[in-house]
């Protein structure tokens, strides 16, 4: 039986993974661990998610702006475990030169914005996700941590059915306030 990595995305341009080359340098670390989960990921689900590439004109190859360790990764399955041959989906990058390169790097790889316990939450919940499915991915949180003082703290005590108590309080039209400390 033929191995197949799925495709998952649509794009114009397909590179082989011996085509494209490093360009972040040691910029990132991946473990075996991640390794293997990033595996897993392309395999179960495809790739689903292409490659930024920049042609750069020094000695005009295509080099990776994000998406080295899956291109990485593409090879494994190509060499160590039969898959057949697969071409890197890829999004070209404009840069003038490799300073303008190294900065949308940075760009590709900075997290502007953060997922809050609260947001994973109602996205967990939204999409059905269990707690294992969200372990499979590093988001920046601790699910240990998510799971027991956010899931099992915040909903221990209340039942579904359970109306609070609203007690009266001495607040009026134009009373000021002072949050946090």
């Amino acid at each position: 039986m033929i191995k197949k990595i799925k495709l998952a995305c649509n794009v114009s341009l397909f590179i082989s993974p011996y085509d494209i080359h490093p360009f972040q340098g040691n910029l990132k670390e991946l473990t075996k661990e991640k390794f293997e989960d990033l595996r897993s990921q392309i395999v179960d689900t495809g790739f689903a998610f292409p490659v930024f590439v920049w042609k750069d004109p020094s000695d005009d190859l295509w080099k990776t702006f994000d998406g080295h360790h899956r291109v990485l990764v593409v090879k494994h399955l190509m060499e160590k475990e039969g898959y057949e041959p697969f071409q890197i989906p890829c999004v070209e990058i404009f840069a003038k030169d490799r300073k303008e390169a190294k900065i949308r790097i940075l760009q590709a790889t900075s997290r502007y914005a953060t997922i809050t316990e609260e947001g994973l939450y109602e996205f967990q919940h939204d999409a059905g996700l269990s707690l294992d499915d969200l372990k499979k991915y590093d988001i920046g949180i601790d699910m240990e941590r998510y799971n027991t003082k956010f899931l099992e703290e915040k909903f221990a005590d209340k039942d579904a059915d359970e109306v609070p108590e609203i007690k009266p309080t001495n607040i009026k039209l134009g009373d000021l306030f002072q949050l946090g400390d």
